[in-house]
């Protein structure tokens, strides 16, 4: 008998369409027993009998159960609270509103999941447009300093980047709820991986099995929520640090990693020294070894003008540094 896949799904605002196109790739999975739980939240643009409206003509052959926030939460709480109320399933696989899903993507990333050892199964992404026209085969084409990584002993590198996606993998319920609560200021589907590494292996299925769409506001976009020199110092440094401090507390049973995230700190501090005009060249570049190309970029752009610091930040966003 098959395992049981309970899908979560957090939603906000959603385009009515792009939410339809996602519930009924879901609708077709070829895997035999899943379910959706999805909460709304608390939508201010979109009225919540249109949502339930959609799911009652997309979801014809899969149970599901929607919700709504009486406040808004943010998606990655919201994640939170889904994983913390799921129950009755052997699996949690986490969705997006607005993807496509391949229908084998759940047989394939259950298939992984159930190889010994393994606590976390992810896939690679195909990338389509606003208006669902390809572009291209791989999220890697996109983001190119993204690689994909399996196997055992990778908490290390995933305390500094993550390269899995929420909506391309899956864990068990039960890993889930104990990594529960979910560390703040970093992302629901970025701490699920790291403790996932901590407690087994990666596993990268090579397929792409979801239609990753990138509209201009997805939440993941890279240098997402920056606009300005003080909204990268808040959101790239500053929360990196809070992130680092809560390690920390949270990781301090797994002593291979103690030296990593006492020197995270150390780094993060230094970054933010030096964004604020202080004189510590010195203890950034002694710490570069955690994030090379980040380090370089703030040691020669953070004293530039916002209108160059800007420029400088619109080549990253578009790939060309």
């Amino acid at each position: 008998m098959a395992k049981s896949v309970i899908i979560v799904m957090a939603l906000f605002n959603p385009r009515l369409d792009w939410l339809s196109m996602q519930l009924r790739s879901i609708d077709m999975q070829q895997y035999p027993s899943i379910e959706v739980l999805s909460i709304d939240d608390a939508s201010s643009c979109v009225a919540y009998e249109s949502i339930e409206e959609v799911f009652h003509s997309s979801l014809v052959r899969t149970p599901y159960r929607l919700i709504r926030n009486e406040k808004n939460l943010g998606s990655d709480m919201t994640f939170e609270l889904l994983t913390k109320i799921a129950e009755g399933s052997y699996y949690i696989s986490y969705c997006d509103q607005d993807d496509i899903w391949t229908p084998n993507k759940t047989g394939k990333l259950v298939a992984a999941l159930e190889r010994p050892g393994v606590s976390l199964a992810y896939s690679d992404l195909a990338v389509i447009d606003a208006n669902g026209r390809h572009r291209a085969d791989s999220l890697r084409k996109v983001r190119r300093r993204l690689q994909y990584l399996e196997g055992a002993g990778l908490a290390a590198k995933l305390l500094f980047r993550n390269f899995t996606n929420g909506t391309a993998m899956m864990t068990r319920l039960q890993t889930a709820k104990e990594s529960l609560p979910f560390v703040r200021d970093m992302t629901a589907d970025h701490w699920l991986t790291l403790w996932c590494a901590l407690h087994g292996e990666i596993a990268f299925v090579p397929c792409q099995l979801v239609k990753y769409r990138i509209h201009g506001n997805n939440q993941s976009a890279v240098m997402s929520g920056v606009y300005s020199k003080k909204s990268y110092l808040d959101k790239r440094i500053l929360r990196g640090l809070s992130r680092f401090e809560q390690f920390g507390e949270r990781l301090c049973a797994f002593e291979e990693l103690a030296d990593l995230i006492s020197e995270g700190q150390k780094w993060y501090k230094a970054r933010k020294f030096w964004f604020l005009d202080s004189k510590c060249l010195r203890s950034v570049w002694k710490l570069r070894c955690l994030g090379k190309p980040v380090t370089m970029f703030e040691l020669m752009c953070a004293r530039l003008p916002e209108p160059l610091f800007m420029a400088a930040l619109q080549l990253i966003k578009r790939g060309i540094l």
